[in-house]
């Protein structure tokens, strides 16, 4: 629950990366709210332009957030924000932006920031560093 809300706390910051954890995690427990908010308003709305109103507002309250985590996470894969738009290809699009999802960051520090699981990387001038450290 502390990265859902901390996810939330970036709303609004495109900068920086976001591991597959706490942009999954974001994605699926919305995706949860949304249905669990959607049944509530079916039992309870029986005028559907309130249904339909308050479905948009919702929608348009998690869009920014949601393009925030979503540009972090091609960040952590080392792909440009603009990576996003490649969903607008008809089928194939959609496809390539989940595998991006779905595969793991770069290791170690990218152009776009620190690795945010704090994992050596895989360049070999900090594998020399870490060679060299000595140990305690």
């Amino acid at each position: 629950m502390r990265d859902y809300l901390q996810t939330w706390r970036r709303s609004f910051n495109f900068s920086g990366r976001a591991c597959r954890r706490e942009f999954w995690l974001f994605v699926c427990v919305n995706a949860v709210l949304f249905s669990f908010v959607e049944r509530i308003l079916r039992m309870s709305l029986s005028i559907e332009e309130y249904e339909a109103l308050v479905r948009q507002t919702l929608y348009c309250l998690v869009l920014i957030p949601t393009l925030a985590v979503t540009v972090r996470r091609l960040h952590d894969t080392d792909k440009s924000g603009g990576t996003i738009f490649i969903a607008l290809i008809i089928i194939v699009g959609p496809l390539l932006l989940l595998a991006c999802f779905l595969q793991d960051g770069q290791a170690g520090k990218n152009r776009f920031g620190p690795d945010p699981k704090k994992r050596p990387s895989d360049d070999p001038s900090s594998l020399r560093l870490l060679a060299c450290t000595p140990v305690e």
